[in-house]
């Protein structure tokens, strides 16, 4: 019997995951598998980036694949429900962009503060954010979301959130991202 969605929360841009895909891959991880080898997760963000090298072969590519891709992972793996519950990442390729969701479960008590975090990225000033969280960092560092924030504020990247709660279980989360290389060239960000 599936469980009943009490709640659904979408934060973000509007980035279309399905249509006109090229490629596709998809691999699942536990995030306790990064926590016992932590270079895992650089590891296998370089494998999505080296994967795609072939259409995107600029190194500046390559890196900002790998550089936004490791934050997610890392995230992923931070924040998961806990070290066994899986971890989905799919990478597609659509013409000039590479597009990653990661699909994972967060624990309950978690989930107001990460859609608040998720919501300041759109409602605030990125800079100012950035400063007010570099500040708050000091004091706490486990909570401060900064890696969310460069990816939108530094790196140009369309981002979104999902949120869904069920009835009876966990809150599952997906984080899409979408590197559009003919908006990086145009330098709108």
């Amino acid at each position: 019997m599936n469980a009943r969605v009490s709640e659904r929360i979408c934060i973000g841009a509007s980035i279309d995951f399905d249509t006109d895909i090229d490629s596709s891959f998809s691999v699942t991880f536990l995030p306790l598998d990064l926590f016992d080898h932590w270079e895992r997760g650089s590891m296998l963000a370089n494998f999505v980036a080296d994967y795609y090298r072939h259409n995107f072969p600029q190194e500046d590519v390559h890196n900002l694949v790998s550089t936004v891709l490791n934050e997610l992972i890392e995230n992923s793996a931070k924040f998961s429900k806990n070290n066994s519950t899986p971890v989905q990442l799919t990478a597609r390729k659509r013409r000039n962009s590479i597009m990653v969701r990661l699909e994972n479960c967060i624990p309950e008590h978690r989930k107001d503060r990460f859609v608040a975090v998720c919501r300041e990225l759109f409602d605030r000033d990125l800079d100012e954010l950035y400063v007010e969280r570099i500040r708050s960092n000091l004091n706490d560092s486990t909570t401060s979301g900064i890696g969310l924030l460069l990816i939108r504020k530094d790196y140009g990247t369309a981002i979104s959130f999902e949120l869904i709660s069920e009835e009876r279980g966990p809150t599952r989360v997906a984080v899409t991202a979408e590197l559009d290389f003919d908006v990086q060239r145009r330098g709108h960000r």
